[in-house]
C-alpha cells in the first residue's frame, strides 16, 4: 500500500468515527434538552463558567504570581466564549430553519480538533487511571486538568451539534402539575 492510500484510509476512518460521536452526542443532547427546556449551548456555557470559576478559585490559593496570572486569563477566556457561544446558537437555529446542516461538521480543521482532542481524552483517562491506582496523592492536579480538559472538548465537539427549537421541558410541566395538585388539596 502506498503511503497516500494509507493516509486516506485513516482520514475515511476518522471521519466516520467523529460522525458517529457526533450523532449519539446529538441525540444525548437532544433528549436533554426536551427534558429540561435547555439548550446543549446553555448548558456548556454553564459548565464553562464553573469550572472557570472552580480553577479561580483553586489558583487563588497558589503563592505563585505566575499561576494567578496563567488561571486568570485561561477563567476570563471562558467568560468570554459565553456570548460567543450565545451568537452560534442563534446561528444554528436560524440555519435549521432554512434546512441546513452544521458547517463545523464538514469542516476538517474541526475535525482534526475533535479527533485530536478524543485520543487526548483516552490518553488523559488512562493516565488518571495509573495516578489512581499507583500515585494516589497527585489525583488533585490531575483532576483538575481532567476538568479543564473536558471542558475544551465539550467546547470542539458540543457547537458541532444542531439544537432543537426552543421549547419549554419535561420537568417544568412535572413540577406546574405536581404543585397544582398540591394547590388544590
Amino acid at each position: 500500500m502506498k503511503l497516500i492510500e494509507i493516509l486516506e484510509a485513516v482520514a475515511v476512518a476518522a471521519k466516520e468515527l467523529d460522525d458517529h460521536i457526533l450523532d449519539k452526542l446529538e441525540s444525548l443532547c437532544h433528549k436533554q434538552q426536551k427534558w429540561s427546556g435547555i439548550s446543549h449551548y446553555k448548558w456548556l456555557i454553564l459548565i464553562a463558567i464553573a469550572n472557570s470559576a472552580l480553577f479561580l478559585a483553586i489558583a487563588s490559593s497558589e503563592s505563585n504570581r505566575d499561576d494567578k496570572i496563567y488561571a486568570g486569563s485561561l477563567a476570563g477566556l471562558l467568560f468570554l466564549l459565553a456570548p460567543l457561544l450565545n451568537w452560534w446558537e442563534q446561528k444554528s437555529l436560524k440555519r435549521m430553519v432554512k434546512g441546513f446542516r452544521n458547517p463545523l461538521r464538514r469542516n476538517i480543521n474541526a475535525l482534526l480538533l475533535r479527533y485530536y482532542c478524543y485520543m487526548t481524552m483516552s490518553f488523559l483517562l488512562a493516565a488518571m487511571l495509573r495516578v489512581m491506582l499507583f500515585e494516589p496523592q497527585s489525583m488533585w492536579g490531575m483532576t483538575i486538568f481532567a476538568a479543564w480538559w473536558t471542558t475544551i472538548a465539550a467546547l470542539l465537539t458540543l457547537p458541532a451539534c444542531d439544537p432543537l427549537p426552543p421549547a419549554g421541558g419535561k420537568w417544568k410541566e412535572w413540577l406546574t402539575q405536581k404543585f397544582l395538585r398540591s394547590a388544590e388539596a
